[in-house]
């Protein structure tokens, strides 16, 4: 089996192939040439460099794969707003090549806030709204890109991410609470991306998660 990754020299990504990896899955990882980044090169692993505005490139990511995870992000360094081009041109490419299952990463505070959503995170939603304006519409314009797309999606919605190790006990539910004060660490959620990409469950949802 095999599984594309996009945005697999972040944190979370490099988790996710380590994960797919140690399960006996191949994972072509797209890097985009500009990044400057690496991965080191296990068995199973392929790496693909290329620009996110050239679908050739992201066709040679997808070929013969089961399944993609999108883990893919704001930058530190560069601000400006590349999730939902980058998310479309993965939609259209995986419609064209017959690949279905996409599991992506989001935020809890990202697009439309449901009811489980706390005030105090709400609260926080909306700050970064007014502090970086550009980045959360662009989340919140990724998610749509799924949610009318035809394919097998599911939204990840976590709230803060932490480095902690492993700890096995991963909530997640479409109604799932969240709070502000809630967390999730990035080998858990990682785990949670593949598990959920090589099942039907959450198909065609947003599923909030949590430690």
């Amino acid at each position: 089996m095999q599984l594309a990754v996009f945005g697999a020299t972040g944190e979370t990504g490099q988790a996710l192939v380590a994960f797919a990896l140690k399960r006996g899955w191949k994972v072509r990882a797209f890097v985009r040439t500009q990044a400057n980044a690496s991965l080191a090169l296990p068995p199973g692993l392929s790496v693909f460099r290329g620009n996110p505005e050239r679908f050739e490139d992201v066709d040679a990511t997808l070929r013969g794969s089961d399944a993609v995870c999108c883990a893919i992000g704001p930058r530190k360094r560069d601000l400006r707003p590349f999730c939902a081009p980058l998310t479309q041109l993965i939609v259209e490419r995986m419609l064209a090549t017959g690949v279905r299952r996409i599991v992506c990463l989001t935020c809890a505070m990202a697009g439309d806030l449901a009811a489980n959503v706390a005030p105090a995170l709400r609260a926080r939603a909306a700050l970064a709204c007014r502090r970086r304006p550009e980045v959360m519409a662009a989340r919140g314009a990724q998610e749509a890109v799924l949610m009318r797309s035809a394919l097998d999606w599911t939204l990840v919605k976590p709230p803060r991410l932490t480095t902690a190790s492993r700890s096995g006990t991963i909530h997640a539910d479409v109604t799932l609470p969240v709070r502000l004060v809630d967390h999730i660490g990035r080998t858990d959620l990682a785990e949670f991306m593949f598990r959920a990409a090589t099942q039907d469950r959450f198909v065609r949802q947003r599923v909030y998660v949590r430690n």
